[in-house]
């Protein structure tokens, strides 16, 4: 399971401002925010009806996601927000292909 403390609170959301940084790969879109207050950085998996039909569905690429996350914990940003949004080709992956795609793109927002 994901740590508690690297998940995004419901807060960031109310009080998210445009100006994040977008990236994207061929099945997922990122948006960082570099947040300096926000450490460590936090993470949240963001699926639409679009994408899954079903509550399961959707859920399932969730953990999916974040169980590749939990694996790339030292590659992490050391703060901000992450936002992925998964694109309908994510559900076709498996897990080996979903962490090269988001190590491709952390290692792009580490710098």
């Amino acid at each position: 399971m994901f740590p508690r403390n690297r998940r995004v609170t419901t807060a960031f959301f109310k009080n998210k401002k445009n100006g994040g940084r977008r990236l994207s790969s061929t099945s997922f879109s990122f948006s960082y925010y570099p947040q300096e207050g926000v450490s460590p950085s936090r993470f949240a998996v963001i699926t639409s009806k679009k994408i899954y039909n079903t509550a399961v569905g959707r859920n399932g690429l969730k953990r999916k996601v974040f169980g590749v996350l939990q694996e790339l914990l030292p590659l992490l940003p050391a703060h901000g927000v992450v936002l992925i949004y998964p694109t309908k080709k994510a559900l076709l992956l498996d897990s080996s292909a979903i962490k090269a795609e988001i190590k491709n793109i952390l290692q792009t927002i580490s710098g």
